[in-house]
């Protein structure tokens, strides 16, 4: 199938992204972390992307693989907690203090 470009095809950058959905179907707006007016940082919504839910799964399926591609090359990309979307960050678990092991005690008699 050939590729072709719409007249209006633009690209994007963003630093920070959500995610809804309805019964129907499934978006993702795309948005920037600036300065919208002087000295006042905000959320700059830049693009939404509205696909069926298969579109969607076929989407982070594609991402996944891309991932684990990149991740083989470079290594693996580190999410710091604060970055992950909100109600994620209960989600992961905290890595578990390590502890020393226990020193083996003689058997009773």
């Amino acid at each position: 199938m050939k590729h072709v470009r719409s007249a209006d095809f633009k690209t994007v950058y963003t630093n920070f992204a959500q995610a809804a959905f309805t019964p129907w179907d499934m978006r993702i707006i795309f948005s920037l972390v600036g300065e919208h007016e002087i000295d006042n940082v905000g959320i700059i919504e830049q693009a939404t992307v509205v696909m069926s839910p298969a579109l969607t799964k076929a989407l982070v399926n594609l991402l996944n693989h891309n991932i684990k591609q990149y991740e083989s090359v470079n290594g693996e990309i580190k999410i710091p907690l604060s970055a992950l979307p909100q109600g994620q960050q209960q989600t992961v678990p905290e890595p578990a203090p390590k502890q020393k092991p226990k020193p083996m005690l003689p058997k009773k008699q």
